[in-house]
């Protein structure tokens, strides 16, 4: 049976053998696509993780910003309770003082008393001029209507006036008026009760970038626990009207000095005061695309470890066993190294399994090589002994048709014995070659004829050694059904040759033998030998012409062409074939 081989480039080998091929892309990988999977398995996740995180700071913004409200609105309550305290004294003052300012004594004992009861400093009674009639003071003063009222008219209303402090160490204090009528229905005059505004929200304990502010209708500050300046840089942009809000409520705006702040605002006494609370507010939720929103950072953080476990699982438990189960393939298939089942102990049982039955597959590799390394081991001994025997037997031949030329009288016979000794010797020098080949199965015939050339060189020990002898030879390599035949051609050729080798006058005498690849899947043998000045015609009794029809046997079994080209000065014999493809038997 012959098997042919086909011609396979190294690159192409090292392309689909060797690991770490530059061939081989990332995408390609086991690691990569599983990750790809997650990827796309846990990115939904991510961005619901994304958008509950964004909920959830947008309800920590409101959160804190309703925070605000309710401590304003508690401080407010307490502020306004303490200020209702007040008016409730101005107020019933003005419902009882008529009956005790005919005494003077009792009048000012009556608002001592109850002004004791109160968060009040001040209390008195006033006619319409403005002239004390009597108060809480011991040395009462008078009261210019103007300075409180543009109208002198206005005192028939209850009223409430701010007054600023009279030194810088003072507070602004806070003044209620109410109208005191007569049981006719004339106005007699009024009473003012009167109390300083402390700074709100101290007990309150806020956070420490919470301000509490006091401010009027006109939305001044009236007090604050702050600076002056600072307290009017809290404030927000210019326009702001606190009697636009007619319940508690809490908005965000930009103050005076440019930072963003949730703002509380409630009334602690009707449209004339109003509690203030402000606080920085944190940065606004940006879109879920936008570069300052950071609700996706611990999401995507979470996506991109989960991602690395699953690299990493996958690396360990799955194609770092792979990769190792490739390397040791790839290790067996180059140098026959032998695979370690300790190295796949940490693999999970299926990855096992594959090593193992890989591990079998090797051990069975190894044994049928070493049977098969055996058998052509045998094979290249036989074939061998063979080649030794058949040339121990054409030599045997050869000294019994010797001992016959030496017994025999006829010149005749003797010159036929001569030539079959020649050709037998011929025979023996091939297969004496073919047994020294070493077992291969395709023969190099560049060292084969070489050897070739040499031996029947010293086979003509009656020809003169002065022969200068050319060769040439291409790399070629045969099987054994051409390198047979091309051998007995090449033996018979050189043989004829140095039978009829000569030389000119004063030139020496030389053969050559060329073998040369001339054209793809083509060689060509050539021997060529010079001539002397006179070619005799062969002796019809020493010469039967069996060389010519040998060599074109021959060249009929290696399926060329045979061609003979005599000159003056030499001989030419040449045959061109066709290389068939490298066999094996």
């Amino acid at each position: 049976m012959n098997v042919n081989f086909q011609e396979i480039e190294p690159q192409q080998v090292a392309d689909h053998v060797q690991p770490g091929s530059s061939s081989r892309r990332a995408i390609d990988r086991l690691g990569f696509r599983v990750v790809l999977v997650l990827a796309v398995v846990l990115l939904p996740l991510m961005i619901v993780s994304t958008l509950r995180s964004q909920v959830v700071a947008e309800a920590k913004i409101s959160s804190a910003q309703f925070d605000l409200l309710g401590q304003t609105i508690r401080v407010g309550q307490q502020e306004s309770l303490r200020l209702a305290r007040v008016d409730a004294l101005a107020k019933g003052l003005s419902h009882s003082v008529l009956l005790l300012f005919a005494d003077r004594e009792i009048c000012t004992r009556y608002i001592i008393d109850s002004l004791r009861a109160t968060p009040a400093e001040f209390a008195g009674y006033y006619d319409v001029s403005g002239e004390a009639v009597c108060t809480s003071e011991d040395a009462p003063f008078s009261l210019d209507v103007t300075t409180i009222y543009q109208d002198p008219q206005q005192i028939r209303w209850p009223a409430v006036h701010v007054t600023p402090p009279i030194t810088s160490e003072a507070r602004p204090a806070l003044m209620l008026t109410y109208p005191v009528y007569a049981s006719s229905g004339d106005l007699t005059g009024f009473t003012v009760v009167s109390t300083q505004l402390m700074p709100v929200g101290v007990r309150e304990n806020p956070q420490t970038d919470t301000q509490f502010l006091t401010l009027d209708r006109a939305g001044d500050v009236i007090s604050s626990a702050a600076s002056a300046e600072n307290a009017q840089q809290t404030l927000p942009e210019v326009g702001f009207d606190p009697r636009a809000a007619t319940s508690p409520t809490s908005f965000r705006a930009v103050g005076r000095d440019g930072v963003s702040r949730f703002y509380g605002l409630t009334s602690v006494l009707g449209e004339e005061l109003f509690v203030l609370a402000s606080r920085p507010a944190p940065s606004q939720s940006a879109g879920l695309l936008s570069a300052k929103n950071r609700s996706w950072f611990f999401p995507a953080l979470m996506w991109l470890a989960s991602l690395a476990v699953a690299w990493f699982a996958t690396s360990m438990f799955f194609t770092g066993q792979v990769l190792r189960l490739r390397q040791s393939m790839w290790q067996f298939a180059e140098a026959r190294q032998v695979v370690q089942p300790r190295l796949f102990r940490a693999a999970s049982s299926e990855l096992r399994d594959v090593a193992d039955s890989f591990i079998g597959m090797t051990d069975k590799i190894l044994r049928d090589e070493a049977q098969i390394e055996e058998a052509l081991r045998q094979k290249d001994v036989l074939l061998r002994e063979v080649h030794h025997r058949v040339k121990n037997n054409l030599q045997l031949i050869a000294s019994i048709m010797s001992m016959q030329m030496r017994q025999t009288g006829s010149h005749e016979v003797k010159n036929i014995l001569k030539t079959l000794h020649d050709r037998v010797n011929s025979l023996a020098t091939v297969h004496r070659s073919l047994y020294q080949t070493t077992g291969r199965v395709d023969i190099a015939m560049d060292e084969h004829l070489d050897t070739i050339m040499h031996q029947v060189m010293r086979m003509g020990v009656d020809i003169d050694l002065g022969i200068d002898v050319r060769t040439s030879f291409d790399r070629i390599v045969l099987n054994p059904d051409q390198a047979v035949p091309l051998s007995l051609f090449v033996t018979e050729a050189m043989t004829n040759a140095l039978k009829y080798i000569g030389a000119k006058d004063g030139s020496d005498k030389w053969i050559s033998l060329d073998l040369k690849r001339v054209d793809s899947g083509m060689a060509e043998v050539v021997i060529e030998n010079s001539l002397p000045d006179e070619i005799t015609e062969p002796d019809p009794l020493s010469s039967s012409g069996l060389g010519s029809e040998l060599m074109e046997a021959f060249a009929e079994q290696l399926g060329g062409t045979l061609t003979t080209n005599p000159a003056k000065d030499r001989y030419r014999v040449a045959v061109r074939f066709p290389i068939e493809p490298l066999t094996m038997q």
